[in-house]
């Protein structure tokens, strides 16, 4: 629990600390998926981004974090799941850039620090082991554009993991990495395709470890396409429809001890959204939406349906 602590401190400090000067970008916002259609115990989960953003200094330096408060409703059995802090904190340091067949390559170097904090309460009220987890370690990032329309980036990184949940305690060092391609065709439709895996006995869908030596790799895939149509629009205002094709994929490695629980899910989720700048330093934005067509089909063969409202509401202040 010191260590712990002490990681989170010294994160606040750098954020907190740092008096270069630069430009700095924070985000508050509240988001709620209404479950209730599909789910029998009828939940609703809420996540409230305390503050979200980065401090970019003239140098280069840039600090990221992410705080968030999250919550879980049980309408049918009036119970809820208070599932704690999950919390991000990073420093990112640029690198010289390198030119290979024609591109650019800008590269940048950093530390990261996560850290979750969970006392749980499953949906019929009765207590469940609290998690506390802290990953610390290291990150390489390379962005390139690959032409008028397509950037593409990855991200190497290594983390020790220190692990508790209930009786269960480990330590283990992951190695992963995230890529993603970026598209955006013109001021209507872009689109999105992450892929992102790891190494180790980990798996962060499940939050538990499988166990000390397993080598599996575990791997999520996501592609997006989105549209977005401005409806009305002023010199501060804007109301805008949107449509989100979305599809996902999760997969765990061979050793893991729940390998069968692989599941992809797919929706298509049109929705309406606002901005609006108060002042030339804060905006307000929201949006709604509903997803349609949506189905989960897991690893045992059996097939749920994910149709669903999602909402948010939020501020952001730049400087």
């Amino acid at each position: 629990m010191k260590k712990r602590i002490a990681l989170l401190l010294a994160g606040l400090s750098i954020v907190s600390g740092t008096a270069l000067a630069g430009s700095l970008s924070l985000v508050d916002e509240i988001k709620i998926n209404d479950e209730t259609n599909y789910r029998s115990d009828e939940r609703i989960k809420t996540e409230w981004t305390i503050v979200k953003g980065e401090y970019k200094a003239d140098n280069g330096l840039k600090l990221k974090f992410d705080i968030d408060r999250d919550d879980i409703n049980y309408d049918a059995t009036g119970y809820e799941d208070h599932e704690g802090w999950d919390t991000y904190f990073a420093a990112y340091y640029p690198l010289a850039s390198a030119e290979l067949g024609g591109l650019t390559f800008k590269n940048e170097i950093g530390a990261e620090i996560y850290y979750d904090q969970e006392d749980s309460y499953d949906k019929n009220g009765s207590e469940q082991a609290g998690k506390e987890e802290t990953e610390l370690g290291l990150a390489l990032k390379t962005k390139t554009k690959l032409n008028d329309i397509t950037t593409w980036s990855t991200k190497f990184w290594a983390r020790n993991v220190d692990y508790e949940k209930g009786t269960t305690e480990d330590d283990d060092v992951l190695f992963g990495i995230e890529t993603a391609l970026g598209m955006e065709f013109n001021k209507n439709w872009s689109a999105e395709i992450e892929v992102d895996g790891f190494w180790g006995g980990y798996s962060d869908s499940a939050n538990t470890f499988a166990g000390n030596g397993i080598d599996s790799f575990n791997y999520e895939v996501f592609a997006y396409l989105n549209y977005v149509q401005d409806l009305y629009k002023t010199d501060n205002f804007k109301l805008y429809f949107m449509t989100e094709v979305g599809a996902e994929y999760f997969a765990q490695g061979e050793d893991y001890k729940d390998a069968g629980s692989d599941k992809a899910e797919h929706y298509v989720m049109p929705g309406i959204g606002f901005k609006y700048g108060v002042t030339e330093t804060v905006s307000l934005h929201g949006w709604t939406g509903y997803k349609v067509l949506g189905e989960v089909a897991n690893g045992d063969g059996t097939v749920d349906d994910n149709n669903e409202w999602e909402s948010v509401i939020g501020f952001k202040v730049t400087m």
